[in-house]
C-alpha cells in the first residue's frame, strides 16, 4: 500500500544528502534548482542519479582603472527650501472661526445639519447633527460641496442631486436624492508665520535660520547620497562593459552585476 510513498521518500533523502556532499567535494556553488536524472529504485542495485545545474562564472576583472564616469554637480536651489518651509507651515495651520461676514468658500470646513431623502423616504445613513465637512475635499457625492458655497451661516437649503450610477449602494445607485442641509457655522484654515516661532515650535531650533539651515544640510546630504548610487552604477556598468562576463541563462544581467 505505500512502496511508492516509501520509494519517493528514500529517493528524496538520498538525493539531498549526497547532492549537498558532491557540491561540498568539488566546491560548487549551483545557481538555481538542478535538473536531476535518474533510474527506478531497485534494492538489488546502487542507486546513481546525475545533477545538472549552471554554475556562477568566474568574474576576473582586469580593466578597472581610468574608467569615466560623471559626476552630478550638487546645488541646493533655496526654492526648495522655501517650499519644505511652506509645507511645514501648512501642517501647523489651525482651524478658526471665520468672524466676517461673507459666504462660505472652498477650502472652508463647514458645520452642517443634513437630512438626506431618496423617492422621499429618509435615506439610511443619510443624516447627521453638525458635521464639519471641509469644502473640496470630496467627501460627499459631486455636487453636495459645490452647493454648499455660497451659502451663508444660518441659512437653510435643499439641494437636489443624483447619486452616480457606479455607486457602492447598488440600491440607490443613480437614483435622485434631496438633501436637507443647514449651515451651522465656518471655519477656515489660519497659517502661522514663518519666523523665529514656528522654527522652535516644529523642533529644537531657537531661530529660522538655524531651521533653514537645518532643512539645507537634509536636502544636501540626501543628494549626495542619490549622486553617489548614480556614480556607483556608473562605475558598475562601465566595469561589465570593460570585462564582459559570459552570463548562465538563469542568471540576469542585473544579478550578476549585483555580485
Amino acid at each position: 500500500m505505500y512502496t511508492d510513498k516509501v520509494r519517493a521518500d528514500v529517493i528524496d533523502r538520498l538525493v539531498s544528502e549526497t547532492y549537498r556532499e558532491a557540491l561540498s567535494e568539488h566546491d560548487l556553488t549551483p545557481l538555481g534548482y538542478p535538473k536531476l536524472d535518474f533510474e527506478e529504485l531497485d534494492e538489488s542495485k546502487d542507486f546513481n542519479f546525475t545533477a545538472e545545474f549552471e554554475v556562477r562564472p568566474e568574474v576576473k576583472v582586469e580593466k578597472y582603472e581610468g574608467l569615466a564616469v560623471n559626476k552630478e554637480k550638487i546645488q541646493i536651489d533655496e526654492t526648495k527650501v522655501d517650499e519644505i518651509l511652506g509645507n511645514i507651515q501648512n501642517s501647523q495651520a489651525e482651524l478658526v472661526p471665520v468672524l466676517e461676514d461673507r459666504p462660505a468658500v472652498m477650502g472652508d470646513s463647514a458645520d452642517i445639519d443634513f437630512d438626506g431623502f431618496v423617492d422621499g423616504e429618509p435615506l439610511q445613513g443619510g443624516a447627521a447633527k453638525n458635521h464639519v465637512l471641509e469644502l473640496g475635499s470630496g467627501q460627499f457625492i459631486e455636487g453636495f460641496e459645490e452647493k454648499i458655497v455660497g451659502m451663508k451661516v444660518g441659512v437653510e437649503a435643499e439641494i437636489n442631486l443624483k447619486f452616480p450610477d457606479e455607486y457602492h449602494n447598488s440600491e440607490i445607485a443613480g437614483k435622485p436624492v434631496t438633501f436637507k442641509v443647514k449651515l451651522n457655522g465656518l471655519k477656515k484654515r489660519s497659517l502661522p508665520e514663518i519666523n523665529d516661532e514656528l522654527a522652535n515650535k516644529v523642533g529644537e531650533f531657537e531661530t529660522l535660520d538655524e531651521l533653514k539651515k537645518a532643512i539645507k544640510e537634509d536636502l544636501t546630504a540626501n543628494e549626495e547620497r542619490r549622486v553617489n548610487e548614480d556614480v556607483r552604477n556608473q562605475l558598475l556598468r562601465e566595469l561589465v562593459k570593460e570585462n564582459p562576463v559570459e552570463a548562465p541563462e538563469s542568471v540576469s544581467y542585473t544579478h550578476l552585476r549585483a555580485h
